[in-house]
Formats: structure tokens, C-alpha cells, sequence
């Protein structure tokens, strides 16, 4: 039937209200005035209303609209066709000289929906493909806005209807090569700094390694400074705003450096064994923890540095923490115990503690804060004997929740976006463990697991709070993604830890 010998119809409105549909033809759409006939030569075909009506299958299943899921038949008119086509084309990028990436070839192979004939007098800045979810226009009418035709990405609406699922790295991002580590449980050797450098002691030397300018450097060696060849670094700590490091023997002597400098401003002896571990407290106070289980505070700004000491473990120091802004001390020993004071005890030389938890059966190295759970919070986990993690509040000196690990622990380190510990095992199974801790009720459920071959002895946090380094007793040094946040996600602009290209698998500090 040619449509262009036929009188047009006044108006696109009247060919929509005079159009009807047979149930014997197929669901060819007839033209014509009131008449129930169809227009053919032959008039032996009567309409017959159908009892029941056939629903067209809807693509979209959301489908509610003018014609509840029907077949639309547009009319074609022959002017509009080319018209039609044109205004398709005309935004489409036919030159074959031009070129094209794959991202904008694909997305041209995905189009959603054409302009169609009865769009053709809308304005031209009108888009023709619609790339959006409620993009079709109105149907006259109607009073829900109509999904005519959508064709999203399945990854796009599966972001839009739930939360992305969480993906821990199993890998390394960078591994150094550290000869010297001394496998000891009850070393600290290993720190992260907040300008973006890491210190470690090989023996009895002490390197740095810039993450900006990836270069590695030697601080410390006694046989250039002092007298102290042959006596091993023990522990290493840097100060709040990364100035100065301290580092501490097992002559019992703790040096503090210059960092900027690479100098040596000074020395103390706190005792005449082991120095196992160091805290750094806001205003120059440095703690440091000896094997003898007494701890020395000293303001290392007065050249009378001494302030207080303190003797009520009978174990080995292994943990200092100042925590929740330098308003608690919390020392962990090999006895097991874990006694909490405050900073104005310390100031005041008052030597009694404000709590003792006695919660665990093995030595307590891991401490780390838990800011996000309600109050004041701190996690501890025990040695071999123990492998439990228990929570602390500070406000009340009470435990308030634990979960078991059935391992040693040597390190806890939390993060508050995620609200996840990553714990440092030992024996029996060496390794790293992702533990999700949402709040003292919990639930408190092992995510992530990475094997081993030697006890890890240390987990320090980067500056930026996304990624781990963690101490091997393989003599490796590794930095794990673990806390690696979305862009959107982050409130303030981060600093970013390593600028520097990766220049292979291994990268020797010494």
C-alpha cells in the first residue's frame, strides 16, 4: 500500500485516535475515519472485538504505560523517513580518517534509543540517544513518566542498588630485599614516617628509604659515629611530625637522630640491657621500653631530659602506644599484663597505673587504637599461648568485647574507613589476617588471609592510612593496598606515598 498517494490525515493526533488493529491481520495498523471496515478491496473481513486481550511480551518488565505493555505500529510517512535519518546521523562521527577509541566505538554500538518518526519537529538539541534511566519522553497523558526502552550497563545498576564488594589484595605492591633483620619476636625494627619515610635496622646499621624519590639511604653506622660495632638496633621509632628518629641497641643505649640533618643530636642510656621498644608522645616526650620490664620517659627538649621511670612489669616491655591524642599510655609486657596510665600521670610522677588488664595468657606485643567503635577504645592480642584479641575502653578500664585467632600475634593495626584489623601472625601459621570488627558486638569474621613462609614481626601503617608495611622474618620488607579507598570516598586531599615508578619485584635497601 503506498502510504504517499494517500490523502494525510490533519494531524499526527487524528491518525493515532483513528488508528485500529485487527485480530485476523496480523496486527497491521488501518487508516481510516469512523468505519469499522477494512480498507481493502475486498470487505469480506469484519472486525471482531476479541474477549480476550493478547499482551505483547514488554522487553523492559518494569513496562507501565500508555498501551500496559502492547506493540506501538508507528505510522511511517514517506517525508519523514529521510528526515528521520538525518537527524539520527547528523551527530555521528562518519569519517574514517577520524579516529576513534574503542571506550567511544563501543558506546556508539550501544545506542538505547533512536529519534523516531513522530520526534522529528522537536528541537534539534534534543539528544537522540538516551544514555540515562528515565530519559524517554513523556507520552501525552500519561501521569508516571514511561521507561520506553533503557538498556543500562549491569555493572552501573548493580553499583546504584547495592555496595561494591570489598577486594583485598593478595599481593604486594613493592618488596624490598632487607639482609640483617634479626628474626626476634620482641624487636621493633621497622617504622613509617608521617613525611613519607621508612626506617629499618640491618644489624647494627639503621636505613632510610624515601618513598618520594624512591632512594635509599644510610643513617646510622657505628663504625663512622661511635664506638658500638657488633651491637644490633633493636627498635626504631620516628617522632610525630618525623623530624627526629629514635633508635635503640641491645647495649641498652637509644640515640636520637636528626633526620633532616643525618646527624646525631644525642644519647641516652635508660638501662643495661635490651631497649626493645620506643613511643613517641606530642612535646618531645620519647618513652622507652627496657628488657628489664621498666620503662624512662624523657622531654628530649630539656637537656636535663629525664622525667619519670616507671617499674611495675616484671616481664620484658614489648608494646607503647600513646593513644586518643596523647591522653593515654598503654604499655604491654612479656608478663602478659597491660597497664594503662595517663599523661598526667606521667607528668606528675605519679607511678601508679590507672588500670591493669589481665586478660591474656602470653605476651602482649600488638596494641593499636580503635577510634571508630563507641568510647575510647584499644585492641591487644597475646603470643603464642594466647591468640586472642580483646577490646579495652579506657573510660572504664573493662573489657568489652575478643575473638580468638588461635595464633600468635604479633601486630594489630586498625583502620577506621573500613572498620578492619589487620593482624600480624606468627606461629603456627605465619601470615597476615583481615578480621572485619564494626563494633564491640561485632560480628567479628576473618576476610582475608595471606600465608607466610617466615613469622611476620611487625605491621606499621603509611601516612596516608591506605597501605601496610609489614616485616618478615625472610629479611623482606613488604607494602600491602589493604586500606586503598576511592577517590570519592575521600573527604580530604591525601598525600600521595609512593610518587616514584616501581622498578621491578625486589629493591635492595642495603
Amino acid at each position: 500500500m503506498n502510504m504517499s498517494s494517500r490523502k494525510p490525515s490533519h494531524d499526527i493526533s487524528d491518525r493515532l485516535t483513528n488508528m485500529t488493529i485487527s485480530s485476523r491481520n496480523g496486527g497491521k495498523p488501518m487508516l481510516g475515519g469512523t468505519s469499522n471496515k477494512t480498507p481493502t478491496s475486498n470487505n469480506a473481513f469484519a472486525i471482531k472485538k476479541s474477549r480476550s486481550r493478547n499482551v505483547t511480551p514488554s522487553r523492559n518488565q518494569d513496562f507501565r504505560g500508555a498501551t500496559d505493555g502492547d506493540r506501538y505500529m508507528t505510522q511511517r510517512v514517506d517525508e519523514r523517513i529521510e528526515y528521520a535519518g538525518y537527524a539520527m546521523l547528523k551527530d555521528m562521527n562518519t569519517s574514517f580518517s577520524a579516529p576513534t577509541s574503542p571506550s567511544k566505538a563501543a558506546k556508539s554500538l550501544t545506542l538505547t534509543r533512536p529519534k523516531s518518526l513522530m520526534d522529528v519537529d522537536q528541537p534539534d538539541d534534543v539528544d537522540i540517544m538516551i544514555y540515562r534511566r528515565r530519559g524517554a519522553p513523556k507520552v501525552p497523558g500519561a501521569v508516571k513518566q514511561n521507561a520506553i526502552y533503557k538498556c543500562m550497563d549491569p555493572s552501573t545498576s548493580a553499583r546504584r542498588t547495592g555496595k561494591a564488594q570489598r577486594v583485598y589484595s593478595s599481593y604486594p605492591t613493592q618488596i624490598f630485599d632487607a639482609p640483617g633483620i634479626i628474626d626476634d619476636f620482641y624487636h621493633n625494627c621497622h617504622d613509617w614516617s608521617s613525611t613519607n619515610l621508612i626506617a629499618v635496622g640491618l644489624n647494627d646499621k639503621v636505613y632510610l628509604w624515601n618513598a618520594e624519590t624512591n632512594e635509599a639511604i644510610l643513617l646510622y653506622d657505628p663504625s663512622q659515629s661511635t664506638n658500638e660495632v657488633g651491637v644490633d638496633v633493636s627498635c626504631v621509632k620516628f617522632s610525630k611530625d618525623g623530624k627526629f628518629l629514635a633508635v635503640g641497641l641491645l647495649s641498652g643505649k637509644v640515640h636520637l637522630f636528626d633526620v633532616n640533618k643525618k646527624t646525631l643530636n644525642r644519647s641516652f642510656q635508660p638501662a643495661s640491657s635490651r631497649v626493645g621498644v620506643l613511643a613517641w608522645g606530642k612535646n618531645g616526650l620519647l618513652v622507652m621500653g627496657c628488657r628489664t620490664g621498666v620503662f624512662q620517659v624523657h622531654d628530649v627538649r630539656q637537656r636535663l631530659s629525664f622525667v619519670c621511670e616507671v617499674e611495675e612489669h616484671v616481664g620484658e616491655l614489648t608494646s607503647l602506644l600513646w593513644c586518643y591524642n596523647d591522653e593515654f599510655l598503654v604499655v604491654g609486657s612479656a608478663d602478659a599484663h597491660v597497664t594503662v596510665y595517663t599523661r598526667q600521670q606521667i607528668l606528675e610522677q605519679d607511678l601508679d597505673p590507672s588500670f591493669r588488664f589481665e586478660g591474656h595468657l602470653a605476651t602482649v606485643k600488638a596494641v593499636c587504637e580503635v577510634s571508630y567503635m563507641p568510647g575510647k577504645v584499644i585492641a591487644t592480642g597475646g603470643g603464642t599461648n594466647d591468640g586472642k584479641v580483646i577490646f579495652w575502653d579506657l573510660r572504664y578500664g573493662s573489657e568489652v568485647a575478643s575473638f580468638e585467632t588461635n595464633m600468635q600475634i604479633s601486630s594489630l593495626v586498625c583502620d577506621s574507613h573500613y572498620k578492619e584489623i589487620v593482624i600480624g601472625h606468627g606461629f603456627p601459621t605465619a601470615g597476615l589476617a583481615i578480621w572485619t570488627a564494626p563494633s564491640t558486638s561485632g560480628p567479628f569474621t576473618k576476610v582475608h588471609e595471606i600465608p607466610f613462609t617466615h613469622r611476620c614481626l611487625g605491621n606499621v601503617k603509611s601516612p596516608c592510612g591506605q597501605m601496610i608495611l609489614t616485616l618478615a622474618g625472610d629479611e623482606t620488607l613488604s607494602i600491602y593496598d589493604f586500606f586503598k579507598k576511592d577517590p570519592k570516598d575521600v573527604q580530604t586531599e591525601r598525600k600521595r606515598v609512593v610518587r616514584a615508578p616501581f622498578g621491578g619485584i625486589h629493591q635492595v635497601i642495603r
